[in-house]
Protein backbone atom coordinates (compact mmCIF):
# COMPACT_ATOMS: atom_id res chain seq x y z
CA UNK A 1 0.00 0.00 0.00
CA UNK A 2 1.47 3.42 -0.83
CA UNK A 3 0.75 6.41 0.78
CA UNK A 4 1.19 9.45 -1.08
CA UNK A 5 1.86 12.15 2.15
CA UNK A 6 3.07 11.96 5.40
CA UNK A 7 0.90 12.21 8.06
CA UNK A 8 0.50 11.67 11.87
CA UNK A 9 -2.31 9.60 13.39
CA UNK A 10 -3.42 10.08 17.24
CA UNK A 11 -1.77 6.91 19.27
CA UNK A 12 -5.27 6.82 21.03
CA UNK A 13 -8.73 7.21 20.06
CA UNK A 14 -9.73 10.93 20.19
CA UNK A 15 -10.69 11.22 24.39
CA UNK A 16 -13.76 12.75 26.37
CA UNK A 17 -11.54 15.11 27.72
CA UNK A 18 -9.95 16.12 24.77
CA UNK A 19 -13.40 16.75 22.46
CA UNK A 20 -14.35 18.69 25.58
CA UNK A 21 -11.53 20.72 25.58
CA UNK A 22 -11.91 21.74 21.96
CA UNK A 23 -16.23 21.73 21.32
CA UNK A 24 -16.94 22.88 25.03
CA UNK A 25 -20.19 19.93 24.57
CA UNK A 26 -20.62 16.46 25.87
CA UNK A 27 -22.76 14.33 23.58
CA UNK A 28 -22.61 11.84 25.31
CA UNK A 29 -23.64 12.88 29.07
CA UNK A 30 -27.41 11.67 29.42
CA UNK A 31 -27.26 8.34 27.08
CA UNK A 32 -28.45 5.83 29.03
CA UNK A 33 -26.46 3.55 27.39
CA UNK A 34 -23.67 5.26 28.57
CA UNK A 35 -21.90 3.31 31.48
CA UNK A 36 -18.94 6.18 32.72
CA UNK A 37 -18.63 9.50 32.13
CA UNK A 38 -14.49 9.69 32.28
CA UNK A 39 -12.02 11.89 30.75
CA UNK A 40 -10.02 9.04 29.46
CA UNK A 41 -13.13 7.51 27.75
CA UNK A 42 -13.08 7.96 24.15
CA UNK A 43 -15.60 10.43 23.30
CA UNK A 44 -18.78 8.46 21.91
CA UNK A 45 -21.88 9.49 20.44
CA UNK A 46 -19.88 11.32 17.51
CA UNK A 47 -20.89 11.75 14.09
CA UNK A 48 -19.07 12.51 10.69
CA UNK A 49 -20.25 15.84 10.78
CA UNK A 50 -19.52 16.57 14.46
CA UNK A 51 -15.80 14.98 13.91
CA UNK A 52 -15.70 17.22 11.15
CA UNK A 53 -16.38 20.34 13.06
CA UNK A 54 -13.88 19.28 15.46
CA UNK A 55 -10.70 18.82 13.30
CA UNK A 56 -11.82 21.96 11.60
CA UNK A 57 -11.87 23.28 15.13
CA UNK A 58 -8.79 22.19 16.11
CA UNK A 59 -7.23 23.15 13.09
CA UNK A 60 -7.92 26.75 13.00
CA UNK A 61 -7.17 26.58 17.61
CA UNK A 62 -3.39 25.16 17.03
CA UNK A 63 -3.04 27.43 14.04
CA UNK A 64 0.08 25.04 13.23
CA UNK A 65 -1.36 22.09 10.99
CA UNK A 66 -3.90 20.70 9.22
CA UNK A 67 -5.50 18.03 11.27
CA UNK A 68 -8.83 15.97 9.76
CA UNK A 69 -9.92 12.73 9.75
CA UNK A 70 -7.96 9.71 8.23
CA UNK A 71 -8.92 8.38 5.08
CA UNK A 72 -9.62 4.15 5.02
CA UNK A 73 -6.19 3.77 3.46
CA UNK A 74 -4.13 5.97 6.21
CA UNK A 75 -6.25 4.27 8.28
CA UNK A 76 -5.62 0.83 7.40
CA UNK A 77 -1.56 1.51 6.48
CA UNK A 78 -1.44 2.55 10.18
CA UNK A 79 -3.49 -0.25 11.70
CA UNK A 80 -1.41 -2.95 9.58
CA UNK A 81 1.55 -1.70 10.90
CA UNK A 82 3.50 -3.43 7.61
CA UNK A 83 1.85 -6.48 8.05
CA UNK A 84 -0.30 -8.23 5.37
CA UNK A 85 -2.04 -10.50 7.58
CA UNK A 86 -6.34 -9.93 8.85
CA UNK A 87 -4.99 -8.64 12.37
CA UNK A 88 -1.60 -7.24 12.60
CA UNK A 89 -1.15 -9.85 15.26
CA UNK A 90 -1.86 -12.66 12.34
CA UNK A 91 -4.47 -14.50 10.77
CA UNK A 92 -5.99 -16.14 13.62
CA UNK A 93 -8.59 -13.79 15.65
CA UNK A 94 -7.53 -15.95 19.02
CA UNK A 95 -5.56 -13.00 20.35
CA UNK A 96 -7.93 -10.13 19.91
CA UNK A 97 -9.15 -10.01 23.36
CA UNK A 98 -5.63 -8.87 24.31
CA UNK A 99 -5.87 -6.25 21.77
CA UNK A 100 -9.30 -4.96 21.25
CA UNK A 101 -12.37 -4.36 23.84
CA UNK A 102 -14.89 -6.30 21.59
CA UNK A 103 -18.53 -8.12 22.21
CA UNK A 104 -16.62 -10.76 23.59
CA UNK A 105 -15.12 -9.16 26.35
CA UNK A 106 -17.09 -6.07 27.45
CA UNK A 107 -20.37 -4.29 26.68
CA UNK A 108 -19.49 -0.97 26.60
CA UNK A 109 -16.72 1.57 25.71
CA UNK A 110 -13.41 1.31 28.05
CA UNK A 111 -10.65 4.05 29.21
CA UNK A 112 -8.49 4.08 26.23
CA UNK A 113 -5.10 2.64 25.83
CA UNK A 114 -5.47 -0.50 28.19
CA UNK A 115 -5.23 -3.04 26.06
CA UNK A 116 -1.99 -4.14 23.68
CA UNK A 117 -1.10 -1.68 20.91
CA UNK A 118 -0.15 -2.80 17.60
CA UNK A 119 3.60 -2.76 16.38
CA UNK A 120 3.73 0.49 15.78
CA UNK A 121 2.43 1.95 18.61
CA UNK A 122 -1.71 2.58 18.05
CA UNK A 123 -3.66 1.57 20.51
CA UNK A 124 -7.36 0.52 20.15
CA UNK A 125 -7.49 -0.20 16.75
CA UNK A 126 -9.79 -3.19 16.59
CA UNK A 127 -12.54 -2.35 19.33
CA UNK A 128 -13.68 -0.07 21.64
CA UNK A 129 -15.55 2.68 19.44
CA UNK A 130 -15.57 2.39 15.61
CA UNK A 131 -13.99 5.25 14.14
CA UNK A 132 -15.37 7.59 10.84
CA UNK A 133 -13.00 8.37 8.13
CA UNK A 134 -13.14 10.41 5.42
CA UNK A 135 -14.27 8.08 3.19
CA UNK A 136 -17.88 7.32 2.01
CA UNK A 137 -20.51 8.84 -0.81
CA UNK A 138 -23.72 10.64 -1.32
CA UNK A 139 -26.61 9.10 -2.04
CA UNK A 140 -30.30 10.04 -2.37
CA UNK A 141 -30.89 9.35 1.29
CA UNK A 142 -27.80 11.29 2.35
CA UNK A 143 -24.21 10.86 2.77
CA UNK A 144 -22.51 7.53 3.89
CA UNK A 145 -19.57 7.36 5.40
CA UNK A 146 -17.06 4.48 6.21
CA UNK A 147 -16.38 3.28 10.19
CA UNK A 148 -13.54 1.40 10.79
CA UNK A 149 -11.84 -0.77 13.31
CA UNK A 150 -14.98 -2.05 14.83
CA UNK A 151 -16.28 -1.08 18.71
CA UNK A 152 -16.73 -2.65 21.89
CA UNK A 153 -20.26 -4.15 20.79
CA UNK A 154 -19.27 -5.92 16.95
CA UNK A 155 -17.79 -9.46 16.27
CA UNK A 156 -14.30 -10.41 15.27
CA UNK A 157 -15.53 -10.31 11.62
CA UNK A 158 -15.93 -6.31 12.06
CA UNK A 159 -12.21 -5.96 14.10
CA UNK A 160 -9.77 -5.94 10.85
CA UNK A 161 -7.13 -3.97 9.62
CA UNK A 162 -9.38 -3.45 6.05
CA UNK A 163 -10.78 -0.39 5.00
CA UNK A 164 -14.58 0.16 4.63
CA UNK A 165 -16.21 -2.82 6.34
CA UNK A 166 -19.13 -0.73 7.58
CA UNK A 167 -21.20 2.33 5.84
CA UNK A 168 -23.42 4.29 7.93
CA UNK A 169 -25.45 7.71 7.71
CA UNK A 170 -22.82 10.24 8.67
CA UNK A 171 -25.34 12.09 10.32
CA UNK A 172 -25.35 9.03 12.55
CA UNK A 173 -24.39 9.45 16.83
CA UNK A 174 -24.27 6.30 18.50
CA UNK A 175 -22.82 5.19 21.39
CA UNK A 176 -19.96 2.80 19.80
CA UNK A 177 -18.44 5.80 17.19
CA UNK A 178 -15.82 7.72 17.71
CA UNK A 179 -12.49 9.22 15.73
CA UNK A 180 -9.06 8.95 16.03
CA UNK A 181 -7.49 12.43 14.75
CA UNK A 182 -4.96 12.59 11.79
CA UNK A 183 -2.78 15.52 11.43
CA UNK A 184 -1.01 16.22 8.55
CA UNK A 185 3.14 16.34 7.64
CA UNK A 186 5.18 18.82 7.43
CA UNK A 187 4.67 21.06 4.25
CA UNK A 188 8.08 19.91 2.36
CA UNK A 189 8.53 22.88 -0.42
CA UNK A 190 10.18 22.15 -3.27
CA UNK A 191 13.87 24.41 -4.06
Amino acid sequence: MEIPKGFYLGKYELTQQQWEQVMHITPWSGRADVDSIDPNFPAAYISEPDAQAYVEKLTALQNDAIYRLPTGKEWEYASRASTITTWFFGDSSDPLSDYAWWSKNVDSVQIVGTKLPNPWGFYDMYGNVAEWTQDGFDTFIGPLRYIVGGSYNATSVLQVSSIGIALFPGDSRQPDRGVRILREGPKVSQP
